[in-house]
């Protein structure tokens, strides 16, 4: 994977292998912080362990991860403890959740 960049890797992970559209779509959306933490948000992880995975101050990832719930990029479970952050899965997911964020309207 080395010769793709994380917009490309993460359109690969929703199934869209090969598209020249979509990770135009998602670096419009979202910064390189941003496609870094969803690339570690798989599985789930707590904003603690997604600060570790990063590097990125923990109060931040919990601003960022946030906002990316709003974008469509990211859910959250909390079945027991601290809640648990993950990534859009599919690529109508992604469609289906983006209907929150006020910045695509």
């Amino acid at each position: 994977m080395a010769d793709q960049n994380p917009y490309q890797e993460l359109s690969k992970l929703l199934g869209a292998t090969g598209s020249r559209i979509l990770p135009r779509i998602i670096e419009m959306i979202a910064d390189d912080k941003e496609i870094n933490l969803l690339l570690a948000a798989f599985p789930a992880a707590t904003v603690s362990e997604l600060s570790d995975k990063t590097g990125i101050p923990k109060d931040e990832v919990e601003v960022m991860v946030e906002d990316m719930f709003l974008k469509g990029l990211v859910f959250f479970s909390k079945k027991e403890g601290e809640p648990r952050y993950y990534r859009v899965k599919t690529v109508a997911q992604f469609h289906d959740s983006s209907i929150l964020w006020k910045g695509a309207t």
